[in-house]
C-alpha cells in the first residue's frame, strides 16, 4: 500500500509539473495551440483541441507510472471521452470517434463545416415561425339596429305607455290636447288630484326624440314601469307599444266612423240651431246682469226692465234646446250606441286592427293582466 501510495504522489507531482512548466513552453513554441488550451478554461469554443491535448499528458502519465511498476486510473478518462470522443489510451495523434465530435475537427485543429441532413422528399420543410394561429372563431351575429331606441338621452325617469288615445294638460290641468296610444312617457313625478293621480312626464315624439318639457296625464290613462325606457326588455317593450298604438289607432278609426254616422242624424240641425241659440242668449243675459252689479241712475232702470223680459224668454229658448236634444239623442240611442247598432258599425280597418290586437292579447296580458 505506501509502494502504490508513493506511485500515486509521484504521478500527480508529473501532472502538476507538466501543467506548471510545461504550458509556458508551449505558449513560446506553439502559441496557436496555447490558444486553444487557454480558450478552454477560459470558455473559448475550441474544445475538442484541448480534449486531445489532456489525452496525450494523460497517456504519458500512465507510461511513466507503469513504468514505475503501478496501475494508473484516469478518473476523468469518461469525461474527456464525453467531450473529446476519444479514449484516454490514444497517442498526440487526432483523435477520433463514431460520435461525430472530434472527428469534425480539422488538421490544423479548426472545427469544419458540419452540412445538414438531407431532407426527406416526403416531408415538406417547414420555416420556424413565432406566429400564434388561434382557432377559428363563430361567426358573431351583430343585433340588429333598434328601432324604438330614442335618439336623444333618456331622460332616465320610469317609463310608461298611453294606453289608449287620451287628453293631456298643462301644469294647471287646462287641456292641451290628444296624446295617441301607444305613445311613450317618462313620468317624472307624480301629483294627487280629486279626480285621480296626475303623472307630469316627458314624452318620446314618433320621430323618436324625448321631449323634456313635461306635461301631465291622469295615470288611469297609462301603463307605468319601475324602469327607465332604454333599461326595458325589448320584446316585451316592442309589443306593448304595438299593442296601444293599435288601440289608439282603433279608438281614431272609431270617433271617426261614429262622427260620419252622427252627421247623418236627422235632428243635427235644429240641435246645433237651438243650443247656438241657446247659448247666445245665456251669454247676453250674464254681461247684461254683470253690468247691473255696477250700474246706477236711469242706466240700471233700464237694465233692471232687460233682465225682468230675459227671465220669461228664458224658457222658451230652453225648452226648444231639449226638445231638439232629446229627439237628437233618441236617434243616436238607437243608431249608434245601441250594442246591436255598435256591432254594425265597424269598418274592414277596424276589424283587421280588433284581429291584430286579438291575436296579440295573450301575450300582452301575461306581461299586464286586463289591458
Amino acid at each position: 500500500m505506501i509502494k502504490y501510495a508513493i506511485h500515486v504522489f509521484v504521478a500527480t507531482a508529473i501532472l502538476s509539473a507538466v501543467v506548471w512548466f510545461g504550458l509556458p513552453l508551449l505558449k513560446a513554441s506553439q502559441p496557436e495551440h496555447y490558444a486553444k488550451i487557454a480558450g478552454f478554461f477560459t470558455g473559448g469554443v475550441e474544445q475538442g483541441a484541448v480534449a486531445n491535448g489532456i489525452a496525450a499528458a494523460t497517456t504519458r502519465l500512465a507510461e511513466t507510472a507503469k513504468s514505475a511498476g503501478t496501475e494508473f486510473v484516469d478518473t476523468a478518462e469518461r469525461g474527456i471521452a464525453k467531450v473529446s470522443g476519444a479514449s484516454a489510451g490514444d497517442s498526440d495523434s487526432e483523435a477520433s470517434s463514431d460520435s461525430g465530435d472530434a472527428s469534425d475537427l480539422s488538421d490544423n485543429g479548426e472545427r469544419a463545416e458540419i452540412a445538414e441532413p438531407p431532407k426527406s422528399d416526403d416531408v415538406p420543410a417547414v420555416a420556424a415561425t413565432n406566429t400564434t394561429v388561434e382557432a377559428p372563431q363563430a361567426d358573431v351575429v351583430a343585433e340588429p339596429p333598434d328601432p324604438g331606441a330614442a335618439l336623444n338621452a333618456d331622460p332616465g325617469y320610469a317609463w310608461g305607455i298611453v294606453v289608449t288615445n287620451s287628453f293631456f294638460y298643462d301644469a294647471q290641468m287646462n287641456r292641451v290636447g290628444i296624446m295617441a296610444g301607444g305613445t311613450v312617457v317618462a313620468r317624472k313625478s307624480s301629483r294627487l288630484l280629486p279626480d285621480g293621480n296626475v303623472a307630469e312626464c316627458c314624452y318620446l315624439k314618433e320621430d323618436r326624440l324625448w321631449v323634456y318639457e313635461p306635461v301631465h296625464l291622469y295615470e288611469a290613462d297609462l301603463v307605468l314601469f319601475e324602469m327607465p325606457y332604454e333599461q326595458a326588455d325589448r320584446a316585451s317593450r316592442d309589443l306593448l307599444v304595438e299593442y296601444c298604438r293599435l288601440y289608439g289607432r282603433y279608438e281614431a278609426a272609431k270617433a271617426k266612423l261614429y262622427k260620419d254616422v252622427l252627421l247623418r242624424n236627422p235632428h243635427l240641425a235644429a240641435h246645433q240651431e237651438t243650443a247656438k241659440a241657446y247659448r247666445e242668449f245665456s251669454l247676453r243675459a250674464k254681461a247684461i246682469h254683470e253690468e247691473h252689479q255696477t250700474a246706477t241712475g236711469a242706466r240700471r232702470n233700464s237694465l233692471d226692465d232687460q233682465l225682468r223680459k230675459m227671465k220669461g224668454e228664458e224658457g222658451d229658448y230652453k225648452r226648444r234646446y231639449e226638445a231638439a236634444k232629446t229627439q237628437y239623442d233618441a236617434w243616436k240611442q238607437q243608431n249608434v250606441l245601441d250594442p246591436a247598432a255598435s256591432g254594425r258599425l265597424k269598418t274592414a280597418e277596424m276589424q283587421s286592427i280588433e284581429n291584430r290586437m286579438k291575436a296579440l292579447r295573450p301575450d300582452v296580458q301575461a306581461i299586464v293582466p286586463g289591458l
